[in-house]
């Protein structure tokens, strides 16, 4: 008898309960998607530098510089990760180099030493989970970061650290300006490609654009001043520096640089992602 009534109320809730074993069946495979996703993992990465400024050329041109550092990345699901990373680069650029005429008269260039962090979050365009078929996606990040930059000049056959001398006269008279902090921060954005290549390994194809928060990576920015007076106060190498131009004219209340725009650089990178724990790998030995 006990039986039979058991059986009355399977058949009498049996939609239901295939209702609930399909939802069920659903939530499981989409557990199952997300976990297959989910890494943690950490590597090397480099590649070359391009900066876009006061100095130099303007847009799209050869790198004149390059960038290394480490990164590490934790993988949510087959979509979206987040990643912090710590880079050292180089980031130059030289008038001689530009199309704009005056440009090329001013005569100025650089290099500057950058030291930044970053963290950023990671979106791949298709899903990202080592099966055949899910295991390369474009991508695109947005980050934010700080960076300490050093930026420097050849002159006389050495390189001069720019950032001290001042040379549009800030921290003096002969201007309203202090010497300008060697820290700041930028907004991080950029695209890329990423390949799974084994179970352990993953490698990234990435452009990352920094809009800086500063406009003296170049040490350029503002007015010049009078080269006379800043000798009297910096020193004969201050006053050099601020005016290196090839056809000498008057200064006076002229724009040695563009105080209205920030300084950008990018960096284009490979990136090698070394796993260091993936629920895939979790599901199959069973820890």
């Amino acid at each position: 008898m006990l039986a039979i009534e058991i059986n009355k109320l399977y058949m009498r809730f049996k939609g239901e309960i295939q209702k609930v074993q399909i939802n069920y069946l659903v939530v499981l495979l989409l557990l199952t998607e997300r976990a297959i996703g989910q890494f943690i993992g950490a590597g090397i990465t480099g590649g070359v530098s391009h900066f876009i400024g006061d100095v130099g050329n303007y847009g799209i041109h050869m790198p004149q510089g390059y960038n290394f550092g480490l990164a590490a990345i934790y993988a949510l699901n087959p979509h979206y990760s987040i990643e912090a990373g710590g880079y050292y680069g180089v980031v130059a650029n030289d008038d001689a180099l530009s199309s704009i005429d005056w440009r090329r008269n001013r005569n100025l260039s650089f290099r500057s030493f950058v030291y930044e962090t970053h963290g950023r979050v990671n979106f791949n365009f298709f899903p990202v989970t080592g099966r055949r078929g899910e295991n390369n996606s474009p991508f695109i990040f947005l980050g934010y970061g700080l960076f300490a930059f050093y930026p420097e000049t050849w002159y006389q056959n050495r390189w001069v650290k720019l950032r001290p001398l001042g040379t549009e006269g800030q921290g003096t008279r002969l201007s309203d300006k202090g010497i300008y902090p060697e820290t700041s921060s930028f907004i991080l954005f950029g695209l890329g490609y990423s390949i799974t290549i084994s179970q352990i390994v993953n490698v990234y194809f990435e452009t990352g654009f920094r809009r800086t928060d500063t406009d003296y990576l170049d040490d350029v920015s503002g007015y010049y001043v009078d080269a006379v007076e800043l000798a009297e106060i910096r020193g004969p190498v201050a006053a050099a520096l601020s005016n290196r131009s090839i056809v000498r004219f008057d200064t006076t209340d002229r724009l040695r640089g563009n105080p209205t725009n920030k300084d950008w650089y990018v960096f284009t990178n490979f990136k090698i992602i070394f796993k260091l724990s993936s629920s895939r790998e979790k599901c199959r030995t069973g820890w």
